[in-house]
């Protein structure tokens, strides 16, 4: 679920978009919705989390690294669904291949 703080006002007095994720500025939101990729990034994303950065690349890997993670995609699917992004589980995960 997504809220719009200032949710009352036009969308230009609109400052922060909240989901259960987190926070991000109002342009962040708008460009992952007019994102022009998201149809053939959906073929490559393995992501089980619902969150709005959801097949906007971009945005999703611009969140990971401010977090010092790696998104989804660089993780066997059964290390993904462990929603640990971290790089030591990345090289861990590697390693058993």
């Amino acid at each position: 679920m997504i809220y719009f703080i200032n949710q009352h006002a036009p969308e230009s007095h609109v400052t922060r978009v909240v989901c259960h994720t987190g926070c991000m500025s109002y342009e962040e939101y708008q460009m992952a919705n007019d994102c022009p990729n998201i149809e053939k990034n959906k073929q490559y994303c393995n992501c089980t989390y619902s969150c709005s950065k959801k097949f906007t690349c971009c945005e999703c890997l611009h969140y990971h690294r401010r977090l010092g993670e790696l998104p989804a995609c660089f993780f066997p699917d059964d290390v993904e669904r462990t929603y640990d992004r971290s790089v030591e589980k990345f090289k861990k995960s590697k390693m058993r291949t």
